[in-house]
């Protein structure tokens, strides 16, 4: 140190801390380390103080073992208070003292001397280290027995006696580098390495006596046969010409003959000669060098198993004893790493990635294959991939223990040497837990066609780099799941039907994640409960159950399924953490990534509808998704982008392609696992920014978000007594929008309570939500309390507005509508042409409204069987759309639509056909395939295809309907539930009678549940089943259906609507087809008689019931009465339905249909 200030100069000089690295020792060696680390003592200072500790303490042979140990520790008292270093200040504590030096001293336990233990300064990622306070280090590291006591350390309840390491290791040089190594990294290069001993190597052994004398002459002969593994070390490294070795000769090896040897004054005459002699200078003289130009000679890979023969090769980790074979994984992998590679293919190394979340059994997947084909290998080596330092050592090590001829190789050279060709074969690689999505692998992996590399990652977007190599593996499939939980339990208790079905269960509790499902069979095996118990437990303990770690088998480590999740949260970018709190607030799957950008556009603030003032909440909302989204302030796509790739990085989610957005989905457990991992203080804003999030999708126009929103509002069900009314009315509009009746009835009524409880009557927000409420109650088929709700409204907007204000005006033709659907059609015609003639009156014959109102009862008039006028109505509405509008305007494509039906209600089916396939494709060309109007003319058409008779073209079509719905809307969507009715008629015509029963009965099925046994559109389902039935000979089964249907149809409809009117006609038929013709002939007179009444005696429903009545009364043999019903040809379009059964085809295409799909009558077409 001397000769080194000298050299440079520097101020202030040099300290042994600011010059080192590390610096570590062995007893008395040990202690100068924590003088000069610690203490950050120069080596002068050092010196001294060994000097002291030496005179007063280590050499007074007159002090016994308790007075010694006493002394001592007030000499480190005394020293402490003398540097003024607090005496509970410990070695890892920040101490700038140490420079950034590192401590390594090593001691070992009382209660076994053989094993050593290493005191730092920093923390180690190979073991925990021991905390101790300086006064405890010093005094362990002198703990020399029989000298003095061992020093006692309370830790975690339990008490630790260390005692000095001078018994166990005499020089700790290897330990030294070891630590290193484990500390800098493998391939950190070192510039000197400098030993210092004190004493030649000797024979000595454990004397007989119990005399001091005869213990320290012991220690003195164990302190200088430390040279003998100096001299090995020297010999193994001396070439490199970064290894120092200084040892004072002539000094302690002759201390059993001249006790005055261990003089101090002695000793630095001794080291002063040693220090002059020329060799000793002159070696001196290069280390200063080395350590001030410090310039790299070898790595601390090669200094650590420098001179070693044959390395042991890293053994594999140990594969799980209860391995669920994953069959397409492993046929991907097997494609992947062995299959023949053509003439095509890049040069370069096979390569596989497989990515998932944390505990999906990526590594165990690759370790069996592994262990399968093993022989297909030449070599096969594991690879740490946690860090770059972690990847270069392992590769090292596995190249080093393939021979002596490899223990040089540096890692360019390891990697070099796995590139070249082999003759033998191909070697395998498995980089394991490669997650840091900063680590640049390119340059760690070796290059040529000599390997195959596989690569694990939680970095999903890693894989996608290269995806026709890429494996994401998911969860398991519910088999495999419920084979490791029943193997994997190691019950032997028969596997009945109820274990079967409880293990079914926890799989799916456990979400198939392989990790939760092993810590489960592990709990499940020390605790002897079985898989019912489990589950219990699972329900009221489920965090407690999976944070805890639970030991699976001997050779592995615990697992927890939770420390997994907090793994990949802990090394996200906080925003990502934001982002993934608020994300848990949602359903775990199919969120719309498009809703962000939705609310960016409505500024996280502006709702549809905001009938009150917002509270408290919605500023809480508003404040967190700013902070989550905005960057000063601004809005940019690229950082969301950003935090969907970082979430990604970890596999915390995952995207799919949903319709117009991408979907992110989490899973199941982690998505638990981070709501209840979010700060108590923190989860109401998380929540509230939740709620404003998903209400600010609530539209009434259709956006890419829609239908992806529902589950969503049904997830934070728990919530909903608790919402401000604002969002009330959102998440309702949400229900609505995808079909969710009874829920938004729930939600809708909750709203109307409370805005009727604040609000004015004659506020307009009352009335238009009431009038959203009216939607609802339609919907579900409640029209009687849909017409109250409705009348309510427009007596409201007479009182507000007067009886001639336009949005008085629609109200009142919006009731109109709904008269027809109650079968009241002259209430409906006489309503509905005042509605039209009072829009003429103010707003104008080619207003938009006024054509919406001639539209709608052109409607009413299809209905009341006056078709012809429906016919000039329509196609002047037709005619002024085009005008107003032009011909690829939304409003005359559905005008052009409903002259369509209308044309094919009047036989005019290749009329109807030639207009709809026009409006088809030009819905197709402006609101593309995927358009729910779209959708709504594609299923027009098909129905015109079955008045036809092309009932193919029809079939194909309908199916198309069905798909498209299912995917747009889902299964349980009305709509769709309705295209599965349609495709089940036309079946039905095909003679494909067990295909119209299964869909039938399915969509039955939903329809009670979704839309309630008393709905007419239920009643019209069950009514088709019958039919169906009766066609494949059931006819035991369809008098019941048809009387339950014909019984409700009349309690909801009323009896005189012309859908209970069809019911009657469908029943008679039955009765006529079983020989019950005397009750046939009943009911068809009444369905004639009110047909006439309320349709007209030319409508084509009646002449149809006519005809029916004929058919009867000739099987009943009355042959005269049958020709009063007989009908003229030239009476008889062909479009008229067929005598027997009716099925109802559904068709939504109407003005009146598109006005009550607007949640407000202002917004309304």
């Amino acid at each position: 140190m001397y000769r080194l200030n000298h050299d440079t100069r520097i101020e202030p000089p040099y300290r042994p801390c600011t010059v080192f690295d590390m610096i570590g020792g062995v007893g008395s060696g040990g202690f100068i380390a924590i003088l000069l680390v610690i203490f950050g003592l120069t080596a002068e200072e050092a010196s001294e103080e060994f000097a002291n500790l030496s005179v007063n303490i280590l050499d007074n042979h007159a002090l016994d073992v308790e007075t010694r140990t006493a002394a001592l520790r007030k000499y480190v008292d005394d020293l402490l208070a003398k540097y003024k270093i607090d005496e509970t200040t410990r070695l890892l504590d920040a101490n700038d003292r140490s420079k950034g030096c590192k401590l390594a001293v090593v001691i070992s336990y009382k209660n076994h001397v053989g094993s050593i233990c290493i005191l730092r300064n920093y923390s180690s990622r190979q073991d925990q280290t021991p905390n101790l306070t300086i006064t405890e280090a010093v005094l362990a590291t002198l703990a020399i027995p029989p000298f003095f006591n061992s020093t006692q350390v309370l830790k975690n309840a339990s008490t630790f006696d260390y005692i000095g390491a001078d018994w166990t290791l005499s020089n700790p040089t290897q330990e030294i580098v070891a630590e290193a190594h484990e500390s800098f990294g493998a391939e950190e290069k070192v510039a000197c390495l400098l030993s210092l001993g004190c004493g030649h190597a000797g024979i000595f052994a454990t004397p007989e006596t119990s005399a001091i004398s005869e213990w320290n002459r012991l220690l003195e002969r164990l302190a200088m046969d430390g040279e003998r593994k100096a001299e090995s070390i020297g010999s193994q490294m001396g070439r490199l010409g970064l290894y120092h070795r200084f040892n004072v000769r002539g000094g302690l090896e002759r201390a059993g003959r001249m006790a005055n040897m261990m003089n101090p004054g002695v000793i630095m005459q001794h080291t002063q000669a040693y220090l002059g002699e020329l060799q000793v200078s002159q070696q001196i003289e290069v280390c200063t060098n080395a350590l001030r130009l410090r310039i790299p000679v070898a790595s601390l890979d090669q200094l650590r198993y420098l001179g070693v023969r044959k390395s042991l090769s890293p053994q594999l980790p140990p594969l799980t004893k209860t391995f669920v074979m994953r069959k397409e994984p492993w046929e991907f992998i097997e494609k992947v790493l062995l299959s023949e590679r053509g003439i095509s293919d890049i040069d370069g190394p096979r390569m596989l990635l497989v990515t998932g979340i944390g505990g999906c059994g990526k590594t165990q997947l690759m370790l069996r294959f592994m262990k399968e084909y093993k022989s297909r290998f030449i070599y096969q080596f594991f690879i740490d991939g946690s860090s770059e330092d972690r990847i270069r050592s392992d590769i090292v090590r596995n190249v080093r223990a393939l021979g002596a001829e490899h223990s040089q190789k540096a890692f360019e050279d390891c990697l070099l040497f796995l590139s070249q060709p082999s003759r033998d074969g191909l070697s395998l690689l498995l980089y394991d837990n490669v997650d840091d999505p900063n680590l640049d692998l390119s340059s760690l992996l070796p290059r040529g066609n000599s390997c195959a590399i596989a690569i694990t990652s939680r970095n999903h977007v890693l894989g996608e780099l290269d995806p026709e190599v890429h494996l994401p593996l998911g969860i398991m499939s519910v088999e495999e799941a419920m084979e490791l939980l029943l193997h994997g339990a190691n019950s032997s208790a028969p596997v009945t039907d109820q274990i079967r079905k409880d293990t079914a269960t926890l799989a799916e509790a456990l979400g198939y994640l392989p990790i939760a499902l092993q810590q489960a069979c592990a709990y499940m095996r020390q605790t002897k409960c079985s898989v019912s118990a489990y589950l219990a437990r699972l329900s009221g303990s489920k965090a407690k159950l999976l944070s805890q770690k639970v030991k699976y088998q001997v050779d592995m480590q615990s697992i927890s399924t939770y420390a997994a999740f907090e793994m990949s949260f802990g090394r996200l970018p906080v925003t990502s953490q934001r982002f993934l709190r608020l994300l848990s607030y949602f359903h775990w799957a199919g969120f719309p990534l498009e809703l962000i950008n939705q609310a960016v556009q409505y500024s996280f603030s502006d709702y549809e509808q905001t009938p009150v003032q917002h509270g408290d909440s919605f500023f809480v909302g508003k404040q967190l998704l700013e902070v989550i989204f905005l960057r000063d302030g601004e809005w940019e796509a690229t950082n969301l982008d950003e935090m969907i790739i970082s979430l990604q990085n970890y596999s915390m989610v995952t995207l799919t392609h949903g319709v117009g957005t991408i979907l992110v989905q989490m899973h199941p457990l982690a998505h638990e696992w981070v709501r209840e991992c979010t700060p108590k203080t923190e989860k109401h804003e998380y929540q509230c920014g939740a709620i404003l999030l998903l209400a600010l999708g609530a539209r009434s126009e259709r956006t890419a978000s829609t239908q992806y929103l529902a589950s969503h509002v049904l997830h934070m069900t728990c919530l909903w007594n608790g919402l401000y009314v604002n969002d009330t009315i959102a998440f309702g509009l949400i229900l609505h929008r995808n079909g969710i009746y009874y829920e938004a009835l729930r939600l809708r009524e909750a709203a109307a309570k409370e805005l009727r409880s604040c609000l004015d009557k004659k506020d307009r927000a009352l009335s238009d939500f009431l009038w959203s409420l009216s939607r609802t109650l339609s919907a579900l088929g409640q029209m009687e309390a849909a017409k109250k709700l409705q009348e309510e409204v427009v007596k409201m907007m007479k009182d507000v507005l007067g009886e001639r204000h336009s949005d008085t005006i629609m109200a009142s033709g919006s009731l109109a509508v709904t008269y027809r659907y109650l079968g009241r059609l002259h209430e409906a015609n006489v309503l509905q042409e005042e509605v039209v003639r009072l829009s003429k009156e103010i707003l104008g014959d080619r207003h938009r409204k006024t054509l919406m109102a001639s539209s709608n009862l052109a409607a009413t008039y299809h209905d009341s069987g006056r078709l012809h006028e429906a016919e000039l109505l329509q196609e002047e509405v037709l005619k002024w759309r085009k005008k107003i509008l032009g011909e690829r305007h939304p409003d005359t494509i559905v005008a052009a639509t409903n002259l369509a039906v209308t044309y094919a209600s009047l036989g005019r089916l290749k009329e109807a056909e030639v207009l709809q396939e026009l409006m088809v494709k030009l819905r197709k060309e402006i609101m593309g395939e995927r358009h729910p109007d779209t959708i709504k003319a594609l299923n027009d058409l098909a129905i015109t295809y079955c008045g036809l008779g092309k009932l193919n073209e029809a079939q194909v079509l309908q199916a198309d309907v069905l798909k498209l719905r299912k995917k747009i809307l889902g299964k349980r969507h009305p709509e769709t539930i309705m295209a599965s009715n349609n495709l089940a008629v036309t079946y039905l015509s095909l003679g494909r009678f067990h295909e119209a029963e299964v869909l039938q009965e399915e969509g039955l099925k939903l329809m009670k549940e979704i839309l309630g046994e008393r709905h007419p559109d239920t009643i019209k389902a069950s009514i088709n089943l019958a039919l169906t039935y009766h066609s494949s000979g059931r006819l035991k089964e369809i008098d019941f259906l048809l009387e339950e249907g014909l019984a409700l149809s009349k309690e909801v409809l009323g009896e005189r609507h012309p859908d209970t009117i069809k019911a009657s006609s469908n029943l008679a038929s039955a009765y006529r087809d079983l020989g019950r013709l005397n009750e046939a002939e009943e009911i068809q007179k009444e369905v004639l008689r009110l047909s006439k009444e309320i349709l007209g005696e030319m409508h084509p429903n009646t002449l149809a019931a006519s005809e029916d009545l004929r058919i009867t009364l000739h099987r009943l043999q009355r042959p005269k009465e049958a020709e009063g019903h007989q009908m003229n040809d030239s009476l008889q379009p062909s479009s008229f339905p067929s005598a027997g059964f009716n099925s109802n085809l559904i068709s939504a295409s109407t003005d009146a249909t598109q006005l009550l799909n607007n949640d407000s009558i202002t917004s309304s077409k």
